[in-house]
């Protein structure tokens, strides 16, 4: 699940994601990106989860699996400030899907004080690198569709893409950000290839190529900022849930992708353009 710079699943944001949301324009190199060390640092992360996510968040990941998983590919990273204080976490696990290497990226969050300083994308793309050093060719991650600055962030910044709408993937949560509308959730796809410049491999503020959305792309409205949504309109909130919810499943059972993000005053729009690659998938 990413999150508050950006995604939110109950578990990614999502990417349990939150604090993704930004380019990073006013990046901070003074931030060191590395992986957790020792039990006390796993230990601040699961401190970190829950000032994101909610005190007492029941599926924060444990600081003995952000301990021991590494071993095995999995990635644990954390982002640190000169002072040694943990400001973000991205964490995800590496398997096997259909005889090839691929890393499900769980969780992503940094500290509300750091968003739009480039934590989250500094944070993603050390990911990638760790992800791909360890065999992986592609990364999953789940993202709330409704969540604009995580869509914007998923698909404009990173270039990820995605094919599949999952309803309720995750039931109920006790998050505070993922309460109310129930936890719809798009599964992202991020190619972990090199870029066709050559040069995004070396330059974690490139956006990675990908493929722009059709001139007849389809247009789904959703919320700029569902949060403030769901606090002053709970029913307007849940009826956006159930339209966007409607109009990607059958743009997806019709064989689209999720390719593009636009932002504007009050409203994004998800763009969704027939899949060139349908005929070899």
């Amino acid at each position: 699940m990413t999150t508050v710079d950006g995604s939110g699943g109950p578990r990614e944001g999502d990417d349990r994601g939150a604090g993704i949301g930004s380019a990073g324009r006013r990046a901070s190199p003074h931030v060191d990106i590395r992986p957790l060390q020792g039990i006390d640092e796993c230990r601040a992360a699961v401190r970190l989860q829950e000032s994101i996510w909610g005190e007492g968040f029941s599926e924060a990941v444990p600081a003995s699996l952000l301990h021991v998983l590494p071993r095995i590919g999995s990635v644990a990273l954390g982002a640190f400030d000169p002072g040694g204080e943990l400001l973000g976490l991205v964490f995800g696990v590496t398997g096997i899907e259909d005889g090839r290497i691929v890393h499900w990226s769980d969780m992503l969050g940094v500290r509300r004080g750091a968003r739009d300083l480039g934590v989250g994308r500094r944070l993603k793309w050390a990911q990638r690198e760790a992800a791909r050093a360890a065999g992986a060719e592609r990364m999953y991650w789940t993202a709330d569709p409704l969540e604009a600055r995580n869509a914007w962030f998923n698909v404009e910044v990173l270039g990820a893409t995605s094919r599949e709408y999952h309803a309720d993937f995750y039931g109920a949560s006790d998050s505070p950000l993922h309460r109310g509308i129930g936890t719809d959730r798009l599964v992202m796809c991020w190619e972990l290839g090199e870029d066709e410049s050559g040069e995004g491999a070396t330059d974690p503020m490139r956006r990675r190529a990908v493929e722009p959305p059709a001139t007849d792309a389809l247009h789904v409205r959703v919320p700029e900022d569902v949060q403030a949504l769901k606090a002053s309109d709970p029913d307007a909130a849940t009826a956006a849930r159930l339209r966007v919810r409607d109009a990607l499943t059958a743009a997806f059972a019709q064989g689209a992708v999720l390719t593009g993000v636009v932002r504007g005053d009050g409203f994004a729009e998800l763009l969704l353009s027939p899949d060139p690659t349908s005929e070899s998938r």
